[in-house]
C-alpha cells in the first residue's frame, strides 16, 4: 500500500491511506513543523545525537514501514541522544510533549557497549491524531530502560523499535490512557547472543479502538524475552492484542514467553487477544496464556461485607493491576495522577 501524498515535502496538512497493525486507516498527516532535535537538557556526559547514528542498524516496525517513515519525516519534535561507551546515568531522563504542539515525535536512544541510561517519557495534550515513536539501539553488554506514558487525547499513533546487541538488555513499559482511539506497535529484534527483552503494557480503555501488536524477534543463541500486557476495559472500548514470539534460525537455547491479564468491566466492551509463537529453530523455549473476564463473584461479595462498594471494589482491583506497571515510573507527582486518572475512569464508567 502505498502513501497518496508525498510525505518528504507536506506543504499542508492532507490526508494518507496507511496500513496500520493489518488495517487500512486514513490519516490526517499534520502539518509539517520546524523541526527540534532536542528539547530536554541532558545529563553531563549524555551526547546529542541525530538519527543518522541508527543507519547501521536494522530496524523494523511492528505497524508499518510506511508508518514509521511518516513519523521519522515530518517529526516536529524529539529526544535524541548517545550515552557513550560504559557511561551509567544515574538519573532517569524525563521528557513530556504536548500533542498539541508537537503531534509527530521522534525519539533516539543509542546506548553504546557497556553504557546504562533509563527514560521517562510522557505524552499529553490533546490533538486531532498525533504519532509518537522512539528507536533504540543498545550495543553489547549496554543496559536500557524506556517507560513511555500515554495520557494524550485524540487517535494516537505509538511505533517502538529497538535492536539488542551481544548480553544487551532492554526494559519497555508503557501505561495507556487518555481518551480516544490508540495504535501501538512495538518491534523488538534480539540479534546479540544472550540479550534480554522485556516489554509490558498496562492499558485502561474506556472508548475507541485500542488495537497493540507486540513482536519480539529472536536471532541469536541464548536469547530472551518476555511480553507482558494487563489491562482494564470499560464502556464500549474495543481491544485487540496481539503478542508474537518469532525464533528465527540460529537463535538456539532462547527462550521466550508472553501472557496477557484483562479485566472487563463493561458488557459493551469487547476484547481480542491473539498470542503467537513462531519457531524456525528447534531448541527453543516458547509459552503463552491469556486470562480474560469479570471480577469474581465471590471476591466481590467478599469485598462488600467489608464495607466496599462496588464500584470501590472495581477501583481497587484495577489500581492492583495498575501498581506493577506504576513501579517503573519513579516520578511521585505522575504516579498520583495516573491514580487519579485510572480511579476517575472506573468510577466514572
Amino acid at each position: 500500500m502505498h502513501l497518496k501524498t508525498k510525505i518528504n515535502s507536506l506543504p499542508v496538512q492532507t490526508f494518507s491511506r496507511l496500513l496500520v497493525n493489518g488495517s487500512e486507516h486514513d490519516i490526517i498527516v499534520p502539518k509539517r513543523q520546524k523541526q527540534a532535535a532536542n528539547i530536554t537538557k541532558l545529563p553531563a556526559g549524555v551526547l546529542h545525537a541525530h538519527e543518522s547514528v541508527l543507519k547501521c542498524a536494522e530496524f523494523s516496525s511492528a505497524m508499518s514501514e510506511e508508518l514509521a517513515v511518516l513519523i521519522q519525516a515530518n517529526a516536529s519534535a524529539g529526544l535524541s541522544f548517545r550515552v557513550p561507551k560504559g557511561a551509567a546515568v544515574r538519573l532517569p531522563i524525563e521528557q513530556e510533549f504536548d500533542a498539541a504542539t508537537t503531534p509527530v515525535v521522534s525519539n533516539v536512544i543509542y546506548a553504546e557497549a557497556g553504557a546504562r541510561v533509563s527514560v521517562l517519557l510522557v505524552y499529553t495534550g490533546k490533538a486531532e491524531t498525533a504519532f509518537f515513536s522512539t528507536r533504540v539501539l543498545a550495543e553489547n553488554c549496554a543496559e536500557v530502560s524506556v517507560t513511555e506514558v500515554f495520557l494524550s487525547d485524540g487517535a494516537v499513533y505509538g511505533d517502538f523499535q529497538s535492536v539488542l546487541g551481544n548480553s544487551a538488555s532492554l526494559r519497555h513499559n508503557r501505561i495507556v490512557m487518555g481518551m480516544g482511539s490508540r495504535y501501538l506497535g512495538s518491534f523488538n529484534r534480539l540479534s546479540g547472543s544472550d540479550c534480554e527483552a522485556k516489554s509490558e503494557i498496562f492499558y485502561l480503555c474506556s472508548d475507541g479502538v485500542c488495537d497493540f501488536n507486540c513482536i519480539n524477534r529472536h536471532f541469536a543463541a541464548n536469547s530472551k524475552s518476555e511480553l507482558l500486557a494487563s489491562g482494564v476495559l470499560l464502556g464500549d472500548a474495543e481491544k485487540t492484542f496481539r503478542g508474537t514470539l518469532d525464533f528465527q534460525p540460529g537463535s538456539r537455547g532462547s527462550v521466550g514467553a508472553e501472557s496477557e491479564n484483562v479485566l472487563i468491566l463493561s458488557d459493551d466492551a469487547k476484547n481480542r487477544s491473539c498470542p503467537l509463537v513462531l519457531c524456525g529453530e528447534e531448541d527453543v523455549d516458547g509459552s503463552h496464556s491469556v486470562s480474560v473476564g469479570k471480577i469474581d463473584a465471590a471476591k466481590l461479595y467478599y469485598m462488600q461485607t467489608r464495607g466496599l462498594s462496588e464500584a470501590e471494589t472495581k477501583t481497587l482491583v484495577s489500581l492492583g493491576m495498575l501498581q506493577s506497571a506504576l513501579s517503573s515510573v519513579a516520578n511521585e507527582k505522575l504516579e498520583e495522577k495516573l491514580k487519579e486518572t485510572a480511579r476517575a475512569k472506573i468510577i466514572c464508567a
